[in-house]
């Protein structure tokens, strides 16, 4: 694949987003994940799930961080890396609660909105991994 092919299909998370804007969304998607436990006394699956996944997505500002700092200081490294082994785990571990994770309390309806992002991510990676 050349340079500016790999360009164009990064060019929303690289050229648009950037390091900052992604960071940004990361971290209001982390503080809503810890309101929500904070906040809702559910106990079970659901709460089960939203603490693993917002504490697995610790791993984004970490390797954001360390991509800066030591790689190539692309976002797009990041997506295909880290938020690979993210979206695998989300649905490994959805499947393993069997769908049993939502509900009409805020972790419930914070679990729908976070599969929504997982899903639009997860079909975003399979293409570029694919076209890669």
């Amino acid at each position: 694949m050349s340079t500016s092919t790999y360009d164009k299909i990064h060019k929303m998370e690289d050229s648009v987003m950037k390091i900052q804007g992604l960071y940004t969304l990361w971290t209001m998607l982390y503080v809503t994940g810890l309101g929500c436990l904070a906040g809702d006394s559910t106990e079970g699956s659901s709460r089960n799930f939203l603490f693993a996944m917002t504490s697995l997505a610790s791993i984004f500002p970490v390797f954001s961080g360390l991509n800066v700092i030591y790689g190539n200081k692309l976002p797009s490294t990041m997506f295909l890396t880290v938020g690979t082994v993210y979206q695998y785990f989300f649905w490994t571990l959805l499947t393993y609660y069997r769908g049993d994770i939502y509900g009409s309390h805020p972790i419930g309806v914070y679990n729908a909105v976070n599969t929504g992002f997982a899903g639009l991510f997860t079909v975003d990676m399979l293409i570029k991994t694919w076209m890669l």
